[in-house]
C-alpha cells in the first residue's frame, strides 16, 4: 500500500509478467532446461461482482476466513482508513457489512492502516491479522512498518498486539545511491502458512528514498524479503527472524533484510530516469493440486517445496493470460472453499485498482487453471538472464561459518579488477579455477541444482595451493548442501605441497535450488599464498545423457548465455557491466546506463546499453520479443530511445539506422528475423537515447532467441 499523505494515491502499474525475475534459473544447457511445473492457463473474470460491490472498498488484498459455513472477509482502504467486515456463503454474495474498529493502535506519528492478512487460530478463535502500516517522517514523508493485531469478536474489534517487522536498524544505502537516501521501510507484506512445517512466513517489500524527491519518485532499489514464526509463537511479537544470507537469522525488530529470489523486477518502484513506474507485489499460496507452495504475477507462475531454503523455481508462463490487466495487489482464493492459504487445481487470483487501463474498476479477477502439460524449451529470454548462471560466488561470514553473501564482481580498475570479491580485499574467486580465502571470509564456488537428480562430485584436476612465500599452514577446503557439510578434506592442504586429489565416489542427492558450495577456508593467522586451485565438478545422470557443471565455466558474468554490458553512444566495443549486489542491477559506471531488472535496460546520456547472447553451439537462430518493447513517461520527454542489434559489433538489424520507440509508446518487433551463428557468436541487443534527454527512457526489451 501507498498512500500519498499530500493527496491522492500514488500512480502504479503493475508490470508484466514477462518483467519476472528469473526466481531460481534452470539448467545451463543447449537444449535449455525442461519445465518442472504444468503449464498453467487463466482466464479473464468479470469485471465487478454478481450482487455485491464488497471489493469496492479495499486498495489492499481482501482476507477470506471461514467460521462454520459461514465466509467472512476483511477489507481495508488507506483513504478513508476504514476497515470493513463482511459475509455470506460464497466469495460472490458477500454482503450485510459492518464496520470494524481499532483499539490500542499507534497514534504518535499519524499512521495509516491496512490489514493484509487474517489467520484464526484453532483451539481459541482468535483472529490474528497482519497489518500494514505507513507512518509520517519527520522530514514529511512517510515510511511503514509491519505490526499484529488480535479480535476475538470474528472481527468486529482489533486489538493492537505490537510490531513485528521494522526496518533494518543498520541500513545503509547502496552505493550509487544519492546523499541523504533513507530506508522506505518494510511493508507490503504477505501471509504463507506452512501448517507441515510448523511456519508461518511473511514476504514484504523493503527500498529506500531519493531524499530529492521523496514522495513523487520512490526508489528504483525495491525488493522482496521474507520472514517466519513457529505457528505455536504467533502471539509473540518477537517470534519473527528475517531471511538473511542464507538462512531466517536475523531479528524481525530491526534486523538486516536479505533479498529473497530475486524478486527484483516484480516490485520495482521508479526508474531510473526518476519516472514513478509500476508495482507488482505477488500473490503467495499452497496448492494442493501441486502439492507446492507457489508465487504468482499476472501471467506468471513460481513454485516451491522448500520455504526453509527459499528454493524457488523458474518461473511458468500463464497462457491465454492478463498481460495487460493493471490491478494491483495479487491475492489468490479458491471459491470451492473460501481459502486464500491452500488451493486447488484451479482458483481465482484477485487484484485490486482505480482507473488503471485494463482495471477500471477497485478489483477484478483471474481464474488460473493448473492442470497443463509440462512444456519443454528451446529458447534463450533475455529475463532469464538477469543474474548468476547455475555458479555463483559467494563468502562465509565468518571462518568455517554457514552464513554465505554474494560476492560483488569488479571491474573498476585495481587490485580485484574482474574479480569477485567477498567481504576482504583477499577474499575472492579471481578466475575460473582460483578462489582465495580472507582471514574471516572463507570464499566459496556455489553451485544451485537446476534439476532433481543424483549427482556426483569431482575435480577437474588436484586441488592446489602454491609455495608457501613465509607461510606453510595452506588451507581446508569442505562442500556443504544449503548449509550441511557433507565433505571435507580429512587434512590442510599445505602451501606448496602435493595437493589433494577429490576422492572418487562423493555423490549427493538434490532438488531444484539446492546448493552445493565449495569452500575454501584459511588455516592460522596468515592467508599469504593460499590461491587455491580447484575447478569443482559435478555431474547429473538424468537417464538420457550426463550433465556436468565446471565451476570454471562459471566466473564470468551471465545465466543462460547472456550478459549486460554497455558502450559509448552508437558504438560497437561493448564492456561489461558490474552486477552489485546492493542494488541487484548491473551497473556500467555511467549514471543510470543499467540493466536494472530481468526486461528492463535504461541507456545514458554518454552510454548505450546492451544485452548480448553469446551462442553456446553453431545453427541458425531466430530473434524475437516476448511481448511489446515498451518505453516509459513521457514525464516531459518523448523522443524515446533507438534500438538496434548487432553481431559480433556489425549491425544486422533494422537494415540501416534505427528502430525508434517513443517515450509512452510501445513496438512489436517483427517476425522472421533470423542469423547463422558459431559457437562464441554474440548478438548484442542495443538501447540508445534519443534526443537530449534520457527521462523515462527505461526500456522494457525481454528478447527472445530461438534455435
Amino acid at each position: 500500500m501507498k498512500w500519498n499523505r499530500e493527496g491522492g494515491r500514488l500512480r502504479r502499474r503493475i508490470a508484466s509478467a514477462a518483467a519476472v525475475a528469473a526466481l531460481i534459473a534452470g539448467a545451463a544447457v543447449a537444449a535449455g532446461p525442461a519445465s518442472a511445473l504444468p503449464s498453467p492457463s487463466e482466464t479473464l473474470g468479470p469485471a465487478n461482482f454478481t450482487g455485491s460491490s464488497w471489493l469496492n472498498l479495499t486498495d489492499a488484498p481482501a482476507n477470506i476466513v471461514k467460521v462454520g459455513s459461514t465466509l467472512y472477509a476483511m477489507t481495508s482502504e488507506g483513504g478513508s482508513q476504514r476497515w470493513d467486515r463482511w459475509q455470506g456463503t460464497t466469495v460472490d454474495n458477500m454482503g450485510s457489512n459492518q464496520l470494524a474498529t481499532r483499539s490500542g493502535f499507534p497514534t504518535n506519528l499519524n499512521y495509516a492502516w491496512w490489514l493484509t492478512n487474517v489467520w484464526i487460530q484453532p483451539g481459541t478463535g482468535t483472529w490474528y491479522g497482519i497489518v500494514h502500516s505507513e507512518f509520517n517522517l519527520p522530514n514529511g514523508n512517510y515510511a511503514r512498518q509491519v505490526g499484529l493485531a488480535t479480535s476475538s469478536n470474528l472481527g468486529l474489534t482489533w486489538n493492537w498486539a505490537g510490531w513485528i517487522l521494522t526496518q533494518d536498524a543498520s541500513f545503509v544505502a547502496p552505493a550509487g545511491a544519492p546523499a541523504g537516501s533513507y530506508t522506505f521501510g518494510v511493508g507490503d507484506q504477505r501471509l504463507v502458512v506452512d501448517t507441515a512445517g510448523g511456519y508461518f512466513y511473511l514476504f514484504y517489500a523493503t527500498g529506500y528514498r531519493d531524499p530529492v524527491n521523496h514522495s513523487s519518485q520512490q526508489s528504483k532499489y525495491m525488493h522482496y524479503n521474507a520472514a517466519r514464526c513457529p505457528i505455536a509463537n504467533i502471539a509473540t511479537t518477537t517470534c519473527w527472524t528475517k531471511w538473511y544470507g542464507s538462512s531466517f537469522s536475523e531479528a524481525g525488530i530491526g534486523g538486516h533484510d536479505g533479498t529473497v529470489m530475486p524478486f527484483t523486477g516484480i516490485i520495482h518502484y521508479g526508474d531510473p530516469a526518476g519516472q514513478f513506474s509500476y508495482e507488482d507485489t505477488p500473490a503467495f499460496t499452497y496448492s494442493t493440486a501441486l502439492n507446492k507452495f507457489i508465487a504468482m504475477g499476472h501471467d506468471w507462475i513460481s513454485t516451491t517445496t522448500d520455504l526453509t531454503n527459499q528454493a524457488w523455481s523458474s518461473p511458468v508462463t500463464l497462457t491465454g493470460g492478463t498481460a495487460t490487466d493493471n490491478c494491483w495487489y495479487l491475492w489468490p482464493v479458491d471459491p470451492a472453499t473460501g481459502s486464500t492459504y491452500s488451493v486447488g487445481s484451479s482458483f481465482r487470483l484477485y487484484g485490486n485498482a482505480t482507473g488503471l487501463s485494463g482495471c477500471a474498476v477497485r478489483a477484478r479477477y483471474a481464474t488460473v487453471d493448473t492442470s497443463g502439460n509440462p512444456a519443454a524449451t528451446t529458447s534463450w529470454s533475455a529475463s532469464n538472464g538477469y543474474t548468476h548462471n547455475q555458479w555463483r560466488s559467494e563468502y562465509a561470514t565468518s571462518r568455517g561459518g554457514t552464513t554465505f553473501l554474494p560476492m560483488e564482481y569488479v571491474t573498476a580498475a585495481g587490485g580485484n579488477q574482474y574479480q569477485w570479491k567477498g567481504s576482504e580485499t583477499y577474499c575472492t574467486v579471481f578466475s575460473g579455477t582460483q578462489q582465495h580465502p580472507g582471514y574471516a571470509c572463507d570464499s566459496s564456488r556455489t553451485w544451485q541444482a537446476p534439476i532433481s537428480a543424483t549427482v556426483t562430485l569431482g575435480s577437474d584436476g588436484s586441488i592446489q595451493v602454491p609455495g608457501s612465500c613465509g607461510n606453510t599452514a595452506g588451507v581446508t577446503v569442505r562442500i556443504l548442501k544449503n548449509t550441511t557439510q557433507i565433505w571435507a578434506g580429512a587434512a590442510a592442504i599445505t602451501n606448496g605441497g602435493a595437493g589433494l586429489t577429490f576422492p572418487g565416489g562423493v555423490t549427493t542427492t538434490v532438488a531444484p535450488g539446492d546448493l552445493l558450495r565449495f569452500v575454501v577456508s584459511g588455516v592460522g593467522g596468515s592467508i599469504a599464498c593460499d590461491a587455491t586451485t580447484w575447478n569443482a565438478t559435478i555431474t547429473a545422470n538424468t537417464g538420457l545423457q550426463n550433465i556436468v557443471w565446471k565451476a570454471s565455466d562459471g566466473f564470468t558474468q551471465g545465466w543462460d548465455q547472456w550478459r549486460a554490458e554497455y558502450t559509448t553512444v552508437g558504438g560497437t566495443s561493448m564492456s561489461a557491466m558490474a552486477y552489485s549486489r546492493l542494488s541487484r542491477e548491473w551497473e556500467s559506471g555511467q549514471p543510470y546506463c543499467t540493466v536494472f531488472s530481468p526486461t528492463e535496460q535504461h541507456p545514458g546520456l554518454n552510454c548505450d546499453s546492451v544485452r548480448t547472447w553469446v551462442a553456446p553451439s553453431a545453427g541458425t537462430v531466430t530473434i524475437g520479443a516476448n511481448g511489446p518493447i515498451t518505453v516509459g513517461g513521457p514525464c516531459g520527454n518523448t523522443a524515446g530511445v533507438n534500438l538496434r542489434i548487432l553481431k559480433n559489433g556489425t549491425q544486422i538489424w533494422p537494415g540501416s539506422g534505427y528502430q525508434n520507440v517513443t517515450n509512452g509508446g510501445s513496438y512489436t518487433f517483427p517476425s522472421g528475423i533470423t542469423s547463422s551463428v558459431a559457437v562464441g557468436d554474440r548478438l548484442s541487443f542495443v538501447v540508445q537515447h534519443a534526443g537530449s534527454s534520457i527521462a523515462c527512457d527505461a526500456t522494457d526489451w525481454d528478447v527472445k532467441v530461438n534455435f
